[in-house]
């Protein structure tokens, strides 16, 4: 196992990184999500700034996102993207699919990496991304941001505090009916919803519990208005003994207008958290001595904190880990259910 990427006392393009005193960004990929969040997220930070964006999809493409997002530059041509030396860090907000080529490019041509979540497709397509990151001296993160979140930070807290005595089990369920085109480009969403929000569930079990040991998984396709399938539940043994159980479903229409059908609930021997909706400011323990409701603080755009963080730790060296080598464990336990699947069989992950 590769170790966390330290980005301390190297040099970068003959810089030291920790001169740094504002991060020039590339964004990869004109994703929705890059300019609900990434973008304005930069934009509000004063120790950064967008130079260029590109876009695999046309020229025009790119045009219309740097024109609708006020970036200076726009390519649709990879290599010429990051050969720019006023670049010192790319964000790749891409299909799953392209993460590992693109960010094996990026750190070959010296940048610094914020990559969406999840990582890649397979845990060897993450071994890559860690080691042509180790081998370029570049800093890899992976946008996995709601650990960084009071709300979840603080129910860890609570957990690790024995608030709900030892946890024994979790509860999660997720479903809606999603009406995604398989003409668009974010057709990719709708072939399996472990690649989209539910990666961030595993990552938050990760957070609150520990590494995963074993998994097994089911799998059906019962509205048959998209390719794959619709609804997934898989029984995750964690290293510590905790059982979770995790079902999701993209097509069920539940008259929930605008919401879905939710449950997060960590279950420990003297009480429960009720963690509620992943974006609600609230979260609940219930003992046999009552119900406390937690208030939190929650950031103006998704990935605030993430982001924040990411610039601290190039220019302040306030940091050395790298969340890529947890987020290499969602990929894995993602893989793993997909075998679980397809043979029926308990997959182990360690």
């Amino acid at each position: 196992m590769l170790k966390a990427i330290c980005f301390q006392h190297i040099k970068v393009n003959n810089k030291k990184v920790e001169i740094m005193e504002k991060i020039r960004w590339g964004i990869i990929g004109c994703s929705n999500i890059a300019g609900k969040s990434t973008i304005p997220t930069l934009r509000k930070n004063p120790q950064c700034s967008i130079e260029a964006v590109y876009s695999s999809r046309s020229i025009e493409s790119a045009r219309d996102f740097a024109d609708s997002h006020d970036i200076p530059v726009a390519y649709d041509k990879l290599e010429a993207f990051l050969e720019r030396e006023d670049i010192d860090a790319a964000y790749i907000g891409t299909p799953i699919s392209r993460h590992a080529a693109e960010c094996i490019a990026a750190a070959n041509h010296g940048k610094h990496i914020l990559c969406e979540k999840p990582m890649a497709g397979s845990s060897e397509e993450c071994q890559q991304m860690l080691e042509a990151c180790q081998k370029n001296k570049v800093f890899l993160d992976i946008a996995y941001f709601y650990p960084t979140w009071e709300k979840f930070i603080k129910i860890k807290q609570s957990i690790t505090d024995g608030a709900i005595g030892r946890p024994v089990k979790v509860i999660i369920e997720k479903s809606g009916c999603y009406g995604i085109s398989m003409d668009s480009h974010r057709a990719w969403k709708a072939k399996d919803g472990l690649y989209d929000v539910y990666s961030h569930t595993f990552d938050l079990i990760r957070f609150f519990l520990g590494d995963f040991k074993s998994v097994y998984a089911l799998s059906d396709n019962f509205r048959g208005a998209l390719p794959g399938v619709d609804t997934e539940s898989m029984l995750i043994t964690m290293q510590n003994g905790v059982q979770v159980n995790s079902s999701y479903s993209w097509g069920v229409n539940h008259g929930l207008t605008g919401k879905d059908l939710e449950c997060f609930w960590i279950i420990g021997t003297e009480g429960y958290i009720d963690v509620g909706s992943l974006g609600d400011s609230t979260f609940k323990v219930i003992t046999p001595q009552g119900t406390t409701v937690t208030e939190c603080t929650m950031p103006e755009y998704l990935h605030e904190n993430v982001i924040s963080s990411f610039v601290d730790a190039l220019i302040n060296e306030s940091w050395n880990y790298s969340n890529a080598i947890d987020a290499e464990k969602c990929s894995k336990l993602i893989s793993a259910i997909h075998n679980s699947q397809k043979k029926g069989t308990v997959e182990h992950l360690s």
